[in-house]
């Protein structure tokens, strides 16, 4: 058997000036006359161990010594190793030294193995053996044992979980209730931003909306002006090729007129040499048929004959010289009219000319102007009906005038905002809804845990109370609700109704020999290698006193644990192998002695 306290020394505390008080494992018995000081050896205990309950005073700086500005308290912890482990595994020492200093003016401070440590880091040092100060079912001061009677269900129940190793059970539910708290909050306001964030994106995709049919309708409108000045080039290059092919016909008709007024010319010169010709002829004709007419006159007679075909030959020429001029006034009206055609053409020539230069560098200028802006672009249509259009959508865009560029940015930015929102309100529901049934896993654990716990302990509660005559069990109730679930004592005394244990209904004995029983029945379950309790018996009578003294040395037979226990009573040969140790009040000082060892410790 090992008891985890060793050792306790106090100095400058309540009626000590100092004292070495040694622990044995098994049962520890404080005895001693009232005001003797012995109450002031659990509290040092406790406060040592870093207790916040102080029973004598709301102040820790009012418990030092009158007279003196400081105290301290050392506990001493046994931390040897057994089958390899040790009761502290972090610290690889066989003792753990605690000391707590109190200063009048209310500052204290720890030390663990004579360094500065903080409260909780010994708290949580001490939690991981089960052994929590301000537990009552652990470490109970004077009275307490009939206020635990007394408190309301709810502290009862978490008390006796972190008597019996539960606690960590209801933290877990609190710390998932927490979290599902905390995600159930999440969720609200993620949701709440969501549609907040969906709300403004229905407004901003509106205005969204217009800006992209304003950019389309520019965009259309920026194709259109490259259409517009590709249609100007091709429309002037088109009349270009109508003008060239005008001069190239007009060019070959000039030609032909040249050739033909030239022909008609010749002609003319032919006929009117025709007409010379045949006049001189004719002339000569006529000097003949002078002569003849005036040799006939003279009576010659054989020219009748001659003058008749010197006539014939006469009217062939007259004939003749008619047709030569009929056809050489013929080719000068046609050289005439064929000149007349050439010189207008020729005119044409010269403007269709001009024209074309002039187009020329109307479709310079336009391709220049059209490549600039675009590659090429065919189309069939005419500059006035594609600027028409582009008049039309000038008009369309008067009505998009104040739609700002910069809604794109912010319209996409809520967009993400309310992708990334439904993304996190996933998450977090499908979180929410494993933390739910974490949740209701772990209160199931729980009440089950419990359930069979408190089931176990009210039986030991029951037998435990008959053997004083009594009736009882222990019951939780309202286990279906963690904040509002407690633990009740039911107890019937002398055949007595069995009745809920409280302030009013049964007498500070009976309060206290049921919560002693009570805590008998519970040493099984107690997780803590430390157990005290101080004047168990105060209001207790003989009878009861000296059965709760045996029920005592049954639970420690054959158990591990360290029990202290206070009582101003006597103390038979029963507790012969009970570490038995004896307070007195010499003067104004506490002196302790230890019954059966060799050296007595007392105050300086």
């Amino acid at each position: 058997m090992r008891g985890i306290l060793k050792e306790l020394i106090i100095e400058n505390f309540m009626s000590y000036k100092y004292a070495r008080i040694n622990f044995k494992p098994g049962l520890n018995l404080i005895i001693g006359p009232n005001g003797s000081g012995k109450s002031s050896i659990l509290l040092a205990l406790s406060i040592a161990l870093g207790q916040s309950y102080t029973e004598r005073s709301r102040k820790l700086g009012e418990l030092i010594r009158w007279g003196e500005e400081y105290g301290r308290i050392t506990v001493k912890l046994d931390n040897s190793e057994i089958n390899g482990e040790r009761p502290f595994p972090r610290i690889k020492r066989d003792e753990v030294v605690i000391t707590r200093y109190l200063r009048r003016d209310g500052h204290y401070h720890f030390e663990l193995n004579y360094r500065d440590v903080a409260k909780a880091e010994l708290s949580s040092l001490l939690k991981n053996i089960g052994l929590n100060p301000d537990n009552q079912l652990i470490i109970m001061h004077q009275n307490m044992i009939e206020a635990f009677g007394v408190v309301d269900p709810q502290t009862k129940i978490r008390m006796f979980e972190e008597a019996v190793g539960l606690k960590d059970y209801r933290d877990k539910i609190l710390e998932s209730r927490n979290k599902l708290s905390t995600l159930l909050n999440e969720e609200e306001e993620l949701v709440r931003n969501l549609s907040e964030a969906e709300g403004l994106l229905a407004r901003l995709k509106k205005e969204y909306k217009k800006l992209l049919k304003k950019r389309s309708l520019i965009s259309k409108r920026d194709f259109l002006l490259k259409e517009f000045l590709w249609s100007k080039y091709f429309k002037s290059k088109s009349e270009l090729d109508q003008i060239k092919k005008e001069i190239s016909r007009v060019s070959e008709e000039i030609a032909e007129l040249k050739t033909n007024a030239e022909r008609y010319r010749m002609l003319s010169n032919r006929t009117y040499q025709v007409i010379n010709t045949t006049y001189y002829r004719l002339l000569e004709i006529m000097e003949e048929l002078l002569h003849i007419s005036y040799e006939m006159g003279s009576g010659n007679a054989s020219l009748e004959n001659e003058l008749s075909k010197l006539k014939e030959r006469f009217n062939e020429t007259i004939e003749k010289l008619r047709d030569s001029y009929s056809e050489h006034i013929d080719a000068k009206i046609n050289e005439g009219i064929t000149n007349y055609r050439l010189s207008d053409l020729e005119n044409r020539l010269r403007e269709l000319k001009k024209h074309a230069n002039r187009l020329s560098k109307e479709v310079d200028t336009a391709y220049r102007e059209a490549i600039e802006e675009s590659e090429q672009i065919r189309t069939s249509r005419k500059p006035s009906e594609i600027l028409n259009e582009i008049r039309e959508i000038d008009l369309i865009l008067r009505y998009y005038k104040d739609v700002d560029d910069e809604i794109e940015e912010t319209y996409k930015y809520y967009r993400r905002l309310s992708m990334d929102l439904k993304r996190k309100v996933e998450d977090v529901r499908k979180n929410r809804e494993e933390a739910a049934k974490e949740l209701d896993k772990r209160i199931r654990i729980w009440k089950e845990k419990l359930a069979n716990i408190v089931s176990d302990v009210s039986l030991e509660y029951s037998r435990l109370l008959n053997g004083l005559g009594a009736r009882g069990y222990a019951r939780i109730i309202n286990s279906d609700d963690v904040d509002n679930a407690g633990l009740e004592l039911v107890v019937g005394f002398r055949g007595g109704e069995e009745k809920v244990l409280d302030a009013y209904t049964q007498s500070g004995g009976e309060r206290t020999t049921a919560v002693m029983l009570f805590l008998i029945a519970l040493q099984t379950y107690i997780k803590s290698p430390l157990r005290a309790v101080d004047e168990f018996d105060v209001h207790m009578d003989p009878r009861n006193r000296e059965l709760i003294m045996t029920y005592l040395l049954e639970i420690m037979r054959d158990r591990q644990e360290q029990y202290i226990v206070i009582t101003p009573g006597y103390v038979t040969d029963r507790f012969k192998d009970s570490h038995i140790i004896i307070v007195q009040k010499t003067g104004e000082y506490s002196v302790v002695n230890v019954l059966r060892e060799v050296d007595d410790v007392r105050s300086k």
